[in-house]
């Protein structure tokens, strides 16, 4: 059975697994793999414990099979909203609904803004389908972000209103 819960300290090593892993499958080829290189689970284990507010991970029979973190919008031209801020499912368990309850839950959570904002690396074809088919729209917004020197990708939002 499938259940969405709030994230503690312990579940940190298993979102840092499931976040390496599921970029390391997701972005090879769509992101600088100099960059890939640098990453770890460690690391991504090391951000989740400092990063606790609104982490939410989902389990199967008690195993940790994805995760999400949400939180009020960073972007200041977009008034009363908030943000998915992460959805990873492990690709084994992908295409098994985790991903839509995960952002159904955090919509839940953030219920009381006028409109709820997902910024998607444009090069992802699978995650803008994936977020179009949650309500989520592309408003036109685009930014390069730089991830390390030489490296930058492109990013789209997309809003989904109330």
């Amino acid at each position: 059975m499938l259940k969405v819960r709030k994230a503690t300290p312990e579940d940190a090593e298993e979102v840092g697994r499931i976040h390496y892993e599921t970029w390391m499958e997701t972005y090879t080829g769509l992101i600088a793999e100099s960059y890939l290189e640098t990453l770890s689970a460690e690391k991504s284990a090391e951000m989740a414990r400092k990063n606790q507010e609104g982490l939410l991970v989902a389990c199967f029979d008690g195993e940790i099979v994805g995760f999400a973190s949400h939180a009020p919008a960073r972007d200041g031209d977009v008034a009363a909203a908030g943000e998915v801020r992460a959805v990873y499912v492990h690709p084994r368990h992908q295409e098994k609904g985790v991903g839509k309850r995960l952002v159904r839950v955090c919509l839940e959570r953030m219920r009381h803004h006028e409109r709820i904002l997902v910024w998607i690396l444009a090069k992802n074809d699978k995650a803008i389908r994936f977020y179009r088919d949650q309500g989520f729209v592309a408003d036109g917004v685009k930014k390069k972000e730089k991830l390390a020197k030489n490296v930058y990708i492109e990013k789209i939002r997309m809003v989904r209103e109330k």
